[in-house]
């Protein structure tokens, strides 16, 4: 829905400014984790939640307070992944184009597999 998308957007115009305050000011790493856990929070409670992690054939999460946590620490293990291999101008960009391109092709190929009609 539209609310997903506003609250993905929401969750990366957070963490985007974190990032801006942290090159402004150089906030110590506690500030910088709980700014991330909030911009997860925002997109958890949006929506944008696991109930589902594919691993030997598909572990559902059976609690709402366990798929929010696990979609909060996803998120943030994802930011700081990132931000580990900042080091080099270019690298976080190519490393989240491949990521992204992988991702998107296994999730198009998921939604044609589950209904062929739910996609264009």
């Amino acid at each position: 829905t539209s609310s997903s998308a506003w609250a993905i957007l929401a969750g990366a115009g957070a963490v985007t400014l974190l990032g801006a305050a942290d090159d402004v000011w150089d906030l110590d790493w506690f500030t910088k984790l709980v700014g991330q856990v909030l911009a997860a929070g925002l997109i958890a409670f949006g929506g944008i939640q696991l109930y589902a992690i594919p691993f030997a054939d598909t572990l559902t999460i059976g609690s709402s307070y366990f798929s929010l946590g696990a979609t909060v620490l996803t998120v943030v293990v994802a930011i700081n992944a990132v931000n580990f291999v900042d080091g080099l101008d270019g690298l976080a960009a190519g490393l989240i184009a491949i990521g992204g391109t992988g991702f998107f092709v296994y999730t198009y190929l998921l939604t044609t597999q589950a209904s062929s009609t739910d996609y264009s």
